[in-house]
């Protein structure tokens, strides 16, 4: 028969599981606590004992001090009695001290009367001979002065101290004592009579009736220790008989209780039995009924590993049918996670190959700077697998001080959620060599808006570079002539004039005109012209050899030239070479009036550079000397 529901199993079977034990619990405490009250009238009941034994104790160490003091080699006989009677003074219910030798007789006494007195009679004298330890009468008994009493005597050497122990000091000590106790306390001498008690005024039966059971211990039980034996006396009482070991008396501790706390105390223990054999069986049903539970939670387990290692388990029977159905439950659910995982997982994969797809590499990160994937493209620059890559941070990648520009950078990323865009330099480990690149990094958020982490496309723009700083240069170069052009010639030009201004140098600058090229491009034609200039321009370019030096086209036929740290007498001996090694190239110029040959105008003029003025200043006084020289008939230089 199956159970059909969770709440039918806890109100018909698993309530017997919480009102049994809490009944036997019940139960359980109250033993304890009659346990627990047992072992605390015993405690107090033997630290009553303890502090009697150490009362009599306090008398013993008298005889030992006593004897300490009489066996000085430098006391008197005579001092001897007196000094027993100042002891008999200072300690506190002392009645008598008395040295006796073997045969029993009193040699000395703090009572003078007392000497010569014979003790051999008493037993405990003979005990005293025999013995290492003190004895002691065991009885008491009363003085010729009608002070009740009780002695101690312990042998030393060819001595025998005795002292007499006045028992009105012990019974107020002990009144003190017992004082807070609830016991009813009472003390029998070695004869069973009682001879102290704290129970007011007590009849003679009751100390006939404490008498009688005292006899029959000792005579029965060798007078051991009792532990709370019971008696069926008046008034329902529990008796605790104790020894006090230094007289041979008994303290007998007597507790007053009702006939119920008797019962319990007689009874409890089968009333646990029972409840305990009873429990037992509850618990054995119950362990079946939590078996077939278990049972069905164990399938239930199963589902879900089942489904954690991507299986769909096929259904089971079950014998809680409230478990079934939330098996059923579990089964909806595990395919439906399956269902979503399957789909995660072609989501993921889309992703992986459409990030791998991208030529660019492409990386991300936690919140944490801790990379969480990249692409192959990305692995691949760093010379690493992608699964390599994951839990590492920049440091782990990159050398310090690179890694801690990254690290701020993606520090300020995550603080601002800025995008960043900035170049850097990475050494591709595919090609072997540095390459510059362009980060581009923006940040990512979770569902609730918060920046979960860091993405980043790292962009190669080495080719780019390069072509810009190609194009740069194609920008500034003559395309004809292969020298800089006037655009070149500008920004060069002006470098080195700032330059000669903070190192105080002459600056020259030399203008050339080549002569009547027009009829030149005239009669040879455009690209014969074009021959002309390209042979023109070498050799200004081989004249002017030196760093800082530049040759630029200037336009059309026109050149012009800056000699840096060059004076004027400088810049006219560089003309005058320029002059002769085009006449030396002998290009024919049918129309020239100088030989049928090519020839060249220039103008010089040189300054030394101040703040506050331009090179265009310079430029126009060597223009005006160029201009002189074509007015004087070229192939020329003024200056």
């Amino acid at each position: 028969m199956k159970i059909t529901s969770i709440r039918q199993l806890l109100l018909h079977r698993l309530i017997l599981m919480v009102l049994l034990p809490m009944f036997l619990v019940n139960w359980l405490v109250l033993s304890i606590s009659v346990a627990s009250i047992k072992k605390t009238i015993h405690r107090r009941n033997t630290m009553v004992k303890i502090m009697i034994d150490h009362f009599f104790q306090d008398y013993e160490d008298v005889l030992d001090q006593t004897h300490r003091v009489f066996s000085r080699e430098d006391l008197e006989d005579h001092e001897k009695n007196d000094y027993l009677k100042t002891w008999i003074e200072n300690f506190k219910g002392l009645e008598k001290l008395g040295i006796l030798n073997l045969d029993g007789i009193i040699q000395y006494s703090s009572k003078a009367e007392d000497v010569g007195t014979d003790m051999s009679n008493f037993k405990f004298i003979e005990s005293a001979l025999n013995e290492e330890g003190a004895a002691w009468s065991g009885f008491a008994f009363y003085s010729r002065d009608g002070k009740k009493q009780i002695m101690a005597a312990k042998r030393f050497g060819e001595n025998i101290l005795v002292t007499h122990i006045d028992l009105q000091c012990f019974n107020k000590i002990f009144n003190e004592i017992t004082e807070n106790s609830r016991s009813k306390i009472f003390i029998l001498d070695n004869d069973g009579n009682a001879i102290f008690y704290n129970a007011g005024d007590i009849s003679t039966e009751r100390q006939n009736s404490l008498r009688y059971k005292y006899i029959f211990r000792k005579k029965n039980r060798n007078h051991a220790e009792i532990d709370l034996i019971k008696e069926e006396t008046s008034g329902d009482t529990v008796e605790n008989f104790l020894e006090i070991k230094k007289t041979g008396w008994s303290i007998v501790f007597i507790e007053e209780e009702g006939r119920k706390f008797i019962f319990i105390w007689d009874f409890y223990k089968y009333i646990i039995l029972i409840l305990g054999l009873f429990t037992l069986i509850m618990i054995s049903m119950v362990y079946f009924i939590i078996k077939k539970i278990l049972s069905d939670i164990k399938k239930l387990k199963e589902i879900a590993d089942r489904v954690s290692n991507e299986e769909l388990p096929e259904k089971n029977n079950y014998k809680i049918l409230e478990i079934e159905k939330l098996a059923d439950k579990f089964l909806e659910m595990g395919k439906t996670v399956l269902e979503r995982k399957n789909i995660l997982k072609e989501e993921i994969s889309f992703l992986e190959t459409l990030l791998d797809t991208i030529p660019e590499p492409v990386y991300f990160k936690d919140k944490e700077q801790r990379y969480l994937g990249c692409n192959e493209t990305y692995a691949g620059y760093l010379g690493i697998k992608k699964e390599e890559l994951q839990g590492k941070t920049v440091y782990d990648l990159y050398p310090k001080d690179r890694a801690d520009g990254y690290h701020k950078a993606d520090e300020e990323l995550i603080k601002t959620g800025k995008s960043q865009l900035y170049e850097s330099k990475l050494i591709n480990k595919i090609l072997g060599c540095q390459r510059d690149v362009m980060f581009h990094k923006s940040v990512f958020r979770n569902l609730d808006g918060e920046i979960a982490g860091i993405i980043g496309v790292v962009q190669d723009i080495t080719n780019l570079k390069k072509a810009m700083e190609k194009l740069k240069t194609l920008s500034t170069i003559d395309g004809l002539t292969e020298i800089y052009n006037r655009r070149g010639f500008d920004e060069l030009s002006i470098k080195n004039w700032k330059e000669a201004i903070r190192c105080k140098k002459e600056v020259s600058v030399i203008m050339g005109d080549l002569d009547i090229f027009k009829l030149y491009n005239d009669h040879y034609g455009h690209q014969g012209g074009d021959e002309c200039l390209k042979k023109i321009a070498r050799v200004l370019k081989n004249s002017c050899k030196r760093p800082l030096d530049i040759v630029a086209r200037y336009g059309g036929e026109e050149f012009i030239i800056l000699l840096y740290n060059t004076n004027l007498e400088g810049a006219k001996v560089v003309s005058e070479t320029i002059i002769k090694n085009i006449q030396n190239l002998n290009i024919e110029h049918v129309k020239s009036k100088h030989d049928k040959r090519v020839t060249i105008s220039l103008g010089a003029a040189s300054q030394i550079p101040i703040v506050g003025e331009n090179i265009e200043i310079l430029i126009k006084n060597a223009d005006k000397m160029l201009y002189r020289a074509k007015e004087n008939g070229g192939n020329r230089v003024e200056v």
